[in-house]
């Protein structure tokens, strides 16, 4: 299997996939995050699985985000279950997490959108990270000065747009 790290606000995560995927196609907003050579301890390592993952367990809540339907549920040895599917899409693409979040075993089969793995990625992300005060904000951020500014909104809505004029037309930034 390949590796790919990345460090986000100073976490470590692997992703761990066949050599034949194009993973890093499906979540390029991460280029700027990876990382190479890292021997730091990673808060997560995601390995991405060719074979369906049929796991059930009991429904801790379900919600639907435009149109995306999304289940969490709890195995029988207390592992974490996502379960992920978008509207009008046959698949259902799944995450399996023990339950320090630690390891995960994810499939997203061959066709999936990017907004699966990246979502994968932010939900793990936000559970491995919470133990350690960190609060994760689906955004894009640019400093200024002394001073911060996070663009946020839904994905495709012109975040990292936004960020890359201000920084190719605004100094200091």
């Amino acid at each position: 299997m390949e590796r790919l790290s990345y460090t986000i606000a100073d976490h470590n995560i692997s992703i761990l996939y066949n050599k034949t995927e194009a993973i890093e196609d499906l979540i390029p907003s991460f280029k700027s995050f990876k990382t190479f050579n890292n021997e730091d301890k990673d808060l997560f390592t995601l390995i991405l699985s060719g074979t369906p993952i049929t796991m059930q367990g009991e429904e801790v809540t379900s919600f639907d985000w435009d149109g995306t339907f999304c289940r969490t549920s709890k195995g029988s040895a207390n592992e974490i279950i996502v379960t992920i599917k978008l509207a009008g899409d046959e698949h259902e693409y799944t995450m399996v997490a023990g339950s320090t979040y630690s390891v995960a075993k994810a499939y997203i089969g061959t066709t999936a959108p990017s907004f699966i793995l990246s979502t994968i990625i932010m939900i793990l992300y936000s559970f491995a990270s919470a133990p350690f005060q960190t609060l994760l904000f689906h955004s894009s951020v640019i400093k200024l000065g002394e001073n911060g500014y996070m663009f946020l909104g839904k994905s495709g809505t012109g975040k990292s747009t936004h960020s890359r004029l201000w920084l190719s037309n605004i100094s200091g930034t």
